[in-house]
């Protein structure tokens, strides 16, 4: 299903890159599994060809670098996607969480009570990702929890996740990049 309005800035194709940076273009698709085209997101951030390669890096170390388990990486990309209404994220990490192992029930919790009361790791990381995205306090407590948990290297990991998916959400919603026709909508859980 894609989106009814026009994509406010385009994305970029290949040939219409700098040549000497194509390299970089082709790591990112590579880096992200893809073969024969650009995901819409990062083809739309190839505007900036700094920002795309930059941008990509820090994420290409956040979902695929990080000691988090799959499962609890998309349930924190997918709680940020939710807080912030990026459709595009949510839509295509779904897909993500699933095989990763997530189950549909599970996924159906994100953003409730029940997901954020399950204990430790689950709760009190999906809440500080709830937190974090809207920019609300994070208490003492939860600090301490997620701190006891991760350590330093996995809250400053977890940290810049939400921070980055919230980056790259908020410029896909701003630039009004959609779901291609191929995607299966997923409503938000609210």
């Amino acid at each position: 299903m894609s989106s009814t309005k026009p994509q406010r800035l385009a994305k970029l194709e290949r040939h219409q890159f700098p040549a000497d940076r194509r390299s970089m273009w082709d790591h990112v698709m590579r880096s992200r599994g893809y073969t024969d085209h650009m995901p819409t997101v990062f083809a739309t951030i190839a505007n900036s060809p700094n920002a795309l390669e930059y941008v990509c890096a820090v994420g290409e170390y956040i979902r695929y670098k990080t000691d988090f388990d799959a499962v609890m990486r998309e349930l924190v990309i997918l709680t940020v996607a939710q807080e912030i209404s990026c459709k595009y994220e949510w839509v295509h990490h779904w897909r993500v969480a699933l095989k990763a192992g997530a189950t549909e029930a599970q996924l159906r919790k994100i953003g409730s009570p029940a997901l954020e009361a399950e204990a430790a790791p689950v709760g009190p990381t999906v809440k500080y990702a709830r937190l974090v995205a809207n920019n609300l306090p994070v208490d003492d407590a939860l600090f301490a929890t997620i701190m006891k948990h991760y350590g330093p290297t996995g809250f400053t990991d977890l940290t810049m996740m939400i921070g980055y998916y919230g980056s790259l959400g908020r410029f896909i919603n701003v630039t009004g990049v959609g779901l291609d026709s191929t995607d299966v909508d997923v409503p938000f859980n609210r």
